[in-house]
């Protein structure tokens, strides 16, 4: 019987859109950052290498309930987490009808971009991550997930976020834009009969793992969250106000040039989605997602 998935992404990863208009117009990969450090004797603080900032070490998983993979004698609601170290998802749907390509759907606005913080123009000269996506280094990018089906939606939340506008030029100069922002953002395959991803190593030559689903409803996330409760157990009293998007500068770590951007920004520091001074609710967010300008990548 064919059934729905969704893939959600939360925390700190990047949409690439593909460039390459001969293949299909909407297809894309998400990009996580690596931002956990492997030296913990004693532990280092990373700091960005764009601005200095100390960053808050995150961790990156993936997260399904084992209900739904073929032949389980599991009990239903039984969670599976597997994280990923340097890895590769390839997304494959089987459809049961006609296949159902990459698309953005209607619901984007809730997305966070590039373009909110540079003027048109200079997007590619200072935030391309052709690099990161074309040729992963290790201890940079801990993931990738290559889509080639599929509809991402983000809907915009109704609390409004602030970012600098530091790296702005022309009429709109040092004028903050104002937009809504969602920490997740997900992807819909619709009337599938099984879904298989493999996660392939991008630096070892660790044998591939695939993971097949073959009934739903079906959910899976794709999570790079902070350290302080990455797996998101219980109530995290520490996260329960809205605060300035620090995790934000995780995404400026895949630029193809850091040392550019941090010429062009100095003194100032990394943009990063404010909250809006006065504002206050409750129930934390994960970090928020962003898109990056397009790549011409060949897979």
């Amino acid at each position: 019987m064919a059934f729905d998935a969704k893939l959600v992404f939360t925390g700190a990863c990047g949409v690439v859109p593909k460039k390459n208009p001969y293949d299909p117009p909407g297809a894309f990969c998400v990009l996580l950052p690596d931002a956990w450090n492997d030296n913990p004797f004693p532990p280092q603080p990373r700091r960005s290498s764009v601005d200095g900032t100390v960053l808050q070490r995150h961790l990156s998983y993936l997260y399904y309930t084992t209900e739904h993979l073929p032949g389980n004698p599991v009990n239903k609601g039984t969670a599976g987490i597997w994280y990923l170290n340097g890895h590769r998802l390839i997304v494959n749907p089987y459809f049961e009808g006609s296949e159902q390509l990459a698309a953005w759907g209607s619901e984007i606005d809730g997305l966070a971009s590039f373009e909110d913080v540079t003027s048109p123009g200079r997007t590619d000269a200072l935030l391309s991550v052709s690099k990161a996506v074309m040729n992963p280094q290790q201890g940079r990018v801990v993931g990738q997930v290559l889509f080639k089906h599929g509809v991402l939606d983000a809907p915009p939340k109704a609390q409004p976020w602030v970012f600098d506008s530091y790296l702005l030029k022309g009429e709109d100069d040092f004028r903050p834009r104002t937009k809504s922002l969602n920490h997740e953002v997900v992807v819909t395959l619709r009337g599938i009969k099984r879904l298989e991803i493999m996660a392939r190593s991008l630096y070892t030559i660790e044998p591939d793992k695939i993971f097949v689903f073959d009934a739903g409803p079906l959910e899976i996330t794709v999570a790079n969250l902070c350290e302080i409760n990455p797996i998101r157990w219980g109530n995290n009293t520490a996260g329960n106000g809205l605060k300035d998007d620090e995790d934000f500068r995780w995404h400026y770590e895949l630029v193809d040039d850091p040392q550019r951007l941090a010429d062009t920004l100095d003194p100032f520091r990394c943009p990063i989605p404010r909250l809006t001074r006065g504002d206050f609710a409750g129930g934390g967010l994960n970090c928020f997602p962003i898109r990056f300008p397009a790549v011409d990548f060949g897979f």
